[in-house]
């Protein structure tokens, strides 16, 4: 380390690869935990169990599993065809670790509308939904 003329020091490392070897491992760390994030919200097919899958076929996709995450009737939303009122009273018992849930259903992730289905189950049963029975 010198010093300059002025009487400034220089930085302590002015070397450009260590600062990119350490820009790579920031970035390296915050896409590792961004894909764990995508994972743990849309890897649907490695959490959401197949009684849910087959409620949401029902519900909102026309056969197709898991439903429609972007259903969107105005009156009922989500994967499992959540009335609008339903989703804003039962939004806030659902795992808080989740993040903020949005004021549609529409527009959670189907981990937050699963999350939100399971707070309704749990308080009335499939017996929420007309495909409970699927």
């Amino acid at each position: 380390m010198g010093v300059a003329p002025t009487g400034v020091r220089e930085p302590a490392t002015s070397c450009p690869r260590s600062l990119a070897k350490r820009l790579r491992a920031k970035s390296r760390a915050w896409r590792l935990r961004a894909e764990r994030w995508v994972a743990y919200h849309y890897d649907w097919p490695s959490w959401l169990p197949d009684k849910w899958q087959r409620i949401g076929a029902c519900e909102t996709g026309y056969g197709r599993r898991p439903g429609d995450w972007r259903w969107n009737s105005g009156t009922y939303q989500g994967f499992s065809g959540f009335y609008y009122g339903t989703w804003d009273q039962y939004k806030h018992r659902a795992d808080p670790k989740a993040g903020p849930y949005p004021a549609e259903a529409y527009q959670a992730t189907p981990r937050q509308q699963y999350e939100v289905a399971l707070a309704v189950w749990r308080a009335h049963g499939y017996g929420a939904w007309g495909c409970g029975s699927a």
